[in-house]
């Protein structure tokens, strides 16, 4: 028992060593050696000199088998370590519940000071990058002031040598030889010539350097890519404040040192190329939109361009070297054809509906008042297009949504709106309509009353537009489809003689025969006096109606809106 119990104990010993040492070979050759017990740990105590430490067949492990013993005894660590660590967890759960609820929050603000570091190392960045710029700078100014030192030096002695040869001519005139004899020997031999070749090396080089730092400097400017962002706080903030942030100083120096070689000609031609080539970057660098996307691409371009524009203007303004004469292209056309492309890309896109059409018109109206004089000719003959274009489709839209309420005996109608000619057949289909169907026709012809008349009227005046307006003026026709959809018919009277108003006649700054502006402004006042709970309010509401509702034509602010522009003689249309 003595030799078994001390087995176990310098087993347990062996297996110790080796968990503290992480070498398990000990453990591994135990197992296999014929004689095990070299391999043990010596035993320690008051009796080992009498213990046998034996682990024979017979007396070191039950049944004598060595590997057994060991996993056992390896089984039996593992359920005390096990033990230990829930003891542990048991005792100080608590703890370390705590410790991990506080973890959680460090490990945010370590990923806090993480981004700090990182901000803080691109900010280093930047301020190294500065500090070489200064640095360079400072090095040349110091080359440029010792080189300016040298010239000063080298001139002072010239003058003093001319000084001195004016005092002698001056004393040989007065008849003092010897005192003119005495100042031409004080004259250093050969100065003049080794100072003019000096003076003319330094100065070679002092001009050098200036061109090549004025140079560096209007590439940087060029370089600078602005454009985009003041486009776009242009277009919702004063124009004059973006540019106004904008550093014209190095122009300035620039074409003062151009002036002075005489070359203020070849900096503007190089001052117009570099602003071309950049805008034609931009232009490169903005992937063509489509679809719904398309206005965000054309919003994005017109910065772009609003913003070259503005920068232009404003480097013209303040150095008038730098405005272009003849035969220098700014850009102005390159900008006009991009946008005209894109105007005309958009106005035939089919995934551009008329609301995007109306947006981008929207952002060019705000562009035309942003860019002023210098710009304003750029940006209004795209406009005219666009609007030309979202004329007809608005048209197209409105003839669309009418014959589709044409249905039964008046389908076969010709309903062509742009066409005059259809006048009277378009008349007889009205004063045949079936009373079934003769609210859902009313409905639409309201519907692009209000939705195409009056945008039509500020948007794009010169929009060809009449033929459909004569149509509309047919009171007798349409007052039979307000009887056959039993609608009180007085309110419509109003809206017929606007129609005529349009058709024959404009409403330009002086008229011309026909109804004119004020003529047009009695009618929009008797229509205003109409109250909204008139018999058209839809006896016949249908679902064909939609947003063409009786009640939604011609609204009370569209109308005040309509005469507004009449009576602002900025607003009227020309």
């Amino acid at each position: 028992m003595a030799a078994n119990g001390l087995g176990r104990h310098g087993l347990m010993d062996a297996i110790d060593q080796a968990l503290d040492s992480g070498d398990t070979s000990h453990l591994v050759r135990l197992v296999f050696a014929t004689d095990p017990s070299r391999f043990l740990p010596a035993p320690s105590g008051p009796d080992t000199d009498t213990v046998t430490t034996s682990l024979g067949d017979d007396d070191g492990f039950p049944g004598g088998n060595v590997l057994e013993s060991v996993l056992e005894a390896l089984q039996e660590v593992s359920e005390d370590r096990e033990m230990e660590i829930q003891d542990i967890c048991s005792r100080h759960g608590m703890e370390i519940a705590t410790a991990l609820a506080q973890l959680g929050p460090l490990q945010g603000d370590l990923k806090d000071l993480k981004r700090a570091v990182q901000a803080n190392n691109s900010q280093y960045q930047a301020l190294g990058s500065q500090y070489l710029t200064l640095h360079d700078s400072l090095l040349s100014w110091q080359g440029t002031m010792a080189r300016l030192a040298s010239l000063q030096s080298l001139t002072d002695r010239l003058v003093a040598g001319w000084s001195l040869c004016l005092h002698a001519v001056q004393a040989e005139a007065g008849g003092k030889l010897y005192r003119a004899y005495c100042l031409l020997g004080e004259v250093p031999t050969g100065s003049a010539t080794a100072a003019e070749s000096a003076l003319s090396s330094q100065a070679a080089a002092l001009r050098q350097g200036i061109v090549t730092a004025v140079q560096s400097s209007i590439n940087s400017w060029l370089a600078r890519r602005l454009a985009p962002r003041v486009g776009a706080q242009a277009i919702h903030d004063a124009a004059d404040a973006c540019v106004a942030q904008l550093d014209t100083a190095t122009l300035c120096h620039l074409a003062a040192v151009y002036s002075l070689r005489g070359q203020s000609q070849a900096l503007a031609q190089y001052f117009w190329d570099n602003r071309r080539q950049q805008l034609e970057a931009d232009i490169a660098a903005l992937q063509p939109g489509a679809g719904p996307d398309a206005v965000e691409h054309a919003a994005a371009l017109l910065h772009a361009t609003m913003g070259h524009l503005l920068i232009d203007a404003a480097a013209a303004r303040a150095c008038s070297e730098l405005r272009p004469g003849k035969g220098q292209d700014s850009g102005r056309q390159l900008a006009q054809n991009m946008l005209s492309s894109l105007a005309g890309v958009l106005c035939h896109d089919p995934g551009v509906g008329i609301t995007e059409l109306e947006a981008l018109r929207d952002l060019l109206c705000l562009a035309r008042g942003a860019l002023g004089p210098e710009g304003r000719g750029v940006v209004e003959p795209v406009l005219a297009s666009l609007l030309s274009s979202l004329g007809e489709r608005i048209v197209a839209a409105a003839g669309a949504e009418v014959r589709a309420s044409m249905v039964g005996p008046a389908a076969g109608s010709a309903f062509q709106l742009s066409e005059p000619a259809d006048a009277e057949a378009h008349s007889l289909a009205l004063r045949t309509l079936p009373e079934s169907i003769a609210g859902r026709v009313l409905a639409a012809y309201l519907g692009m009353v209000s939705e195409s008349l009056l945008r039509a009227l500020g948007a794009a005046p010169a929009i060809n537009m009449f033929g459909m307006l004569r149509l509309l003026s047919d009171v007798g026709g349409l007052r039979a489809v307000v009887e056959r959809a039993g609608a009180d018919p007085e309110p419509l009277a109003p809206v017929c003689l606007f129609a005529e108003a349009l058709v024959f006649g404009r409403l330009g700054p002086q008229g011309v025969p026909g109804i004119q502006a004020p003529r047009l402004l009695q009618l929009l006042e008797r229509y205003r006096e109409v109250p909204r709970s008139s018999g058209l309010a839809g006896q016949h509401s249908t679902p064909s109606a939609g947003k063409g509702s009786p009640e939604r034509f011609l609204s009370k602010k569209s109308v005040e809106d309509v005469m507004k522009a009449l009576r602002s003689p900025t607003k009227r249309a020309k």
